[in-house]
């Protein structure tokens, strides 16, 4: 019996018994701590005339229902009385029932934390356009915000949520340097954020250009456990810089073109106006000499042929500029 009540005096848990007619019969030292009662005002008393404001909770119908059962119970409930929330495990016997209950007020409240820290995730994930993302590291499971389905046609409740149902969709061609990049990043203790631009496949089957920001949540060791980021859509944006450039591309080219027709009409027009000019002149200092003027004649013809093709050229030339 002694080394039984060391046990019962030793264990992390607070334990107390009761009798079938609900008299308290035994109160370990855990006990007194978590209810701030010590044991001999508590013991030989009825639970309920020491607790009457739990009468209407749910110690009094679970402890109920395990004495009316006999089955084992565990159950979670909020005691407001001390502002604390307990995990209650409940043993019936034919004497009455043994009570093994903690204190998890810390564990809730840093559930609730989480919980509302979703819920506003959530609703930045509604109210945004990009594709909200949670990446859990170390269990490698992979939340998407509504944005995911609304941009790339995905029902997001049917994705597996796994990092392939990321990988399996970034186009062949990018999948490798993509991998490389995100993993280079969360390895990299000194490195808390990632970007890459890549493409990605939507539901359709088509293709669409993404930029992917994250950010890397690390242990104090500085080990990766979660990064959080967003994906956005940029296809329109992409297609304006590749009509942008294929414009300026065609600008330059028609700079070249007109480069090229300014260095005809000053180079390649000139030679034969020049020799045009010439001929002109041997012609007045020859003036005398019929078969020396028409041979000139004939000279000029020529250049004056040639001309006329360089300008047609210069013409044709400057049609194609459009």
């Amino acid at each position: 019996m002694i080394a039984k009540i060391n046990i019962l005096e030793s264990i992390g848990d607070a334990f107390f018994t009761v009798n079938k007619d609900w008299v308290l019969t035994y109160l370990n030292k855990e006990t007194e701590k978590v209810l701030h009662r010590k044991r001999d005002t508590l013991i030989g008393k009825n639970l309920w005339d020491e607790y009457p404001d739990a009468i209407e909770t749910d110690f009094y119908r679970q402890y109920h229902k395990a004495a009316k059962t006999q089955e084992n119970l565990t159950f979670e409930e909020f005691y407001s009385a001390l502002k604390v929330w307990l995990e209650v495990t409940v043993y019936p016997s034919n004497a009455g029932l043994s009570v093994y209950f903690k204190d998890i007020t810390r564990r809730k409240e840093s559930d609730l934390r989480l919980l509302h820290s979703n819920e506003r995730f959530e609703k930045v994930a509604e109210a945004t356009h990009d594709a909200i993302w949670d990446w859990n590291i170390l269990e490698d499971t992979l939340y998407w915000g509504a944005g995911f389905g609304n941009l790339f046609g995905y029902q997001v409740e049917k994705i597996t949520p796994t990092l392939k149902s990321w990988t399996n969709h970034i186009h062949p061609e990018d999948r490798k340097q993509v991998l490389q990049s995100i993993y280079g990043a969360i390895e990299n203790p000194n490195q808390s954020n990632w970007i890459s631009e890549y493409r990605y496949q939507k539901n359709d089957s088509t293709i669409a250009n993404v930029i992917d920001r994250g950010i890397i949540i690390r242990d104090e060791k500085g080990n990766p456990i979660r990064m959080l980021g967003a994906m956005n859509d940029i296809s329109e944006r992409k297609k304006f810089e590749i009509s942008r450039l294929e414009y300026i591309r065609q600008i330059e080219t028609q700079n070249e073109k007109l480069k090229s027709i300014a260095w005809t009409q000053s180079h390649i027009v000139r030679a034969p106006l020049a020799r045009m000019l010439a001929i002109m002149n041997a012609i007045d200092d020859n003036n005398r000499d019929l078969d020396d003027t028409l041979m000139w004649l004939k000279h000029l013809r020529d250049s004056a042929n040639e001309l006329d093709e360089i300008i047609k050229d210069v013409v044709e030339n400057a049609q194609h500029l459009t």
